[in-house]
């Protein structure tokens, strides 16, 4: 059994959009390593470090945070459970994406909202029996983050400040970085997006990600098709 799984979207590195974001991130999904990308704006060292924390998770939007499962249950028992959602839930649109600002961070945001947002709400209360209660240690993390009195609310129900109403879609491309780098790597970031910026984009699979142990990186595991029309 794994220390963490994850519920997320990612779309397949074979897809334009899997593709950009495993040449940004220096991996794919499933943890085999890529040469870095070359740059217009930036340099190779800042884009190591900028890019190292999303690295570990990863290419995806997240939907469920990642939890250690609750000792009731296995991971067969999981998994069961996810492809038993997926094949009634629908595919969702997002519509078109673009790169933001999300706080200190850059992400790729989608155009839609309502839709992936009760996906991801029906994720995080249909599973949370599978997730063990947070640690002191989870807890302590999550304390020192400036967060409202309705994120703590929502880290002792559901065990992660940003689900339910203060759920935001994104695909992180960035850790925090300083003011005066932000604008370098939007320009980057852009111009490499550019291709896709017409694109429209749908979440048509949930995928899960497994981290074997607390020092390993999220890796893709299973991916689980979403039956029906678009919503």
């Amino acid at each position: 059994m794994a220390h963490r799984y994850a519920i997320y979207f990612s779309p397949a590195t074979a897809s334009h959009l899997g593709a950009f974001g495993a040449e940004w991130l220096g991996r794919t999904v499933e943890g085999q390593d890529l040469s870095p990308p070359t740059f217009a704006h930036i340099d190779d060292e800042s884009w190591r470090v900028a890019v190292a924390s999303p690295r570990a998770y990863g290419f995806h939007a997240t939907l469920k945070p990642p939890f250690r499962l609750h000792d009731s249950y296995n991971e067969n028992d999981f998994l069961s459970a996810v492809e038993a959602f997926s094949a009634k839930s629908n595919p969702v649109g997002l519509g078109s994406l673009s790169i933001s600002q999300v706080s200190t961070f850059l992400a790729l945001t989608s155009e839609y909202s309502d839709g992936i947002g009760r996906l991801a709400s029906a994720l995080v209360m249909d599973f949370d029996d599978f997730r063990a209660p947070l640690t002191t240690t989870d807890v302590a993390k999550y304390r020192m983050e400036d967060l409202s009195a309705t994120q703590q609310s929502l880290i002792d129900r559901w065990g992660s400040p940003f689900v339910m109403g203060d759920f935001r879609f994104h695909m992180t491309l960035t850790g925090s970085l300083a003011a005066g780098e932000i604008g370098r790597f939007q320009d980057e970031l852009r111009a490499r997006f550019a291709p896709l910026i017409d694109f429209q984009f749908q979440v048509d699979e949930i995928c899960i990600f497994q981290q074997r142990s607390e020092d390993e990186d999220l890796l893709l595991s299973h991916r689980f098709s979403l039956r029906a029309d678009p919503v």
